[in-house]
């Protein structure tokens, strides 16, 4: 069964059962008797839950007829709000990463709003960009030409607009009350080539961790629930560690947090991923994105990029 159909029948279903109990309760229940002769014997299963609606007794008694209908109606939203939404976000995905600045950009008015980044990272960022990725370069450097025996590129030519990355993230989410959730765990790897000018291709693995830090328990607001589109900011951090040969790991490197919209309703969905790098004075820095793909073989939601 395709993700959005699970859905709709889980949520949808007994939502749309409750609005037309509700309406079928402003009428009079003599104006049904025709009716209760095809209703007498249906009965309406929600989850394990069957129930019979005694139909033609209630016909006689109006206001019973009503209690009966609105208690259904009541049911049936209960059980549509219960909804377990991590059961819906798949498990794994395919990520593809970008890291020019204009699209870095455009990815950040396209997925959050004003209100949303207010806070959320330094609005001078453009400028500490060099920082990390000298920072970050140099550390790579050194860490693979002591285990490979090799030179990367010179840094005037690992820019930007000749790196990408694709991988495979894998999580799992918890739900601990009803509006209460918690990301277990978070894996990946993301595979980095780097594509210089008159040079061969050269390439290099990052995986990454997640980090136990208060991000990780996702508790949204109710009034955040009752906006036309409901979304959630996800801000998981991660370590960041460079991989070679799938054997030999560098220490942890630096931090990332992968700032993330998951927008509830219509269908549960995920935005792309910001990913901001995380200062010793805890600034954040954008520097770079993330979209995301599903895999062939799973099961989950439509994922928005």
């Amino acid at each position: 069964m395709i993700p959005n159909l699970r859905f709709a029948l889980r949520f949808y279903l007994p939502l749309a059962s409750s609005i037309g109990l509700i309406f079928l309760s402003f009428f009079d229940s003599a104006d049904l008797v025709k009716v209760t002769n095809v209703l007498a014997d249906v009965g309406v299963q929600v989850g394990i839950i069957h129930f019979q609606l005694p139909a033609q007794a209630m016909a006689n008694h109006n206001f019973l007829f009503r209690v009966a209908v609105l208690l259904f109606a009541l049911t049936c939203t209960l059980w549509a709000l219960g909804v377990d939404f991590s059961k819906y976000v798949p498990k794994r995905l395919r990520v593809k990463a970008h890291f020019r600045v204009e699209e870095i950009e455009k990815t950040i008015k396209k997925f959050f709003s004003e209100e949303q980044q207010k806070g959320s990272f330094e609005s001078s960022w453009k400028d500490l960009l060099s920082t990390y990725d000298d920072e970050r370069l140099d550390r790579l450097a050194k860490f693979w030409e002591k285990h490979n025996k090799s030179k990367i590129p010179a840094r005037s030519e690992i820019t930007r607009d000749v790196t990408a990355a694709e991988g495979i993230t894998f999580f799992r989410v918890k739900r601990n009350g009803l509006l209460s959730y918690e990301m277990l765990t978070c894996t990946g790897h993301l595979k980095f080539e780097v594509t210089p000018r008159q040079r061969d291709l050269f390439h290099f693995t990052e995986k990454f961790e997640l980090l136990k830090t208060p991000a990780n328990d996702i508790k949204p607001k109710f009034s955040e629930l009752l906006r036309l589109t409901p979304s959630i900011i996800l801000k998981p951090e991660f370590k960041q560690i460079f991989l070679i040969d799938d054997d030999i790991d560098s220490p942890h490197d630096h931090t990332i947090v992968a700032m993330t919209r998951l927008t509830l309703l219509p269908f549960p969905v995920l935005s792309s991923t910001l990913y901001l790098w995380k200062m010793d004075d805890g600034r954040l820095i954008p520097i770079g994105y993330g979209n995301y793909y599903e895999l062939s073989d799973e099961i989950g939601s439509t994922v928005e990029s």
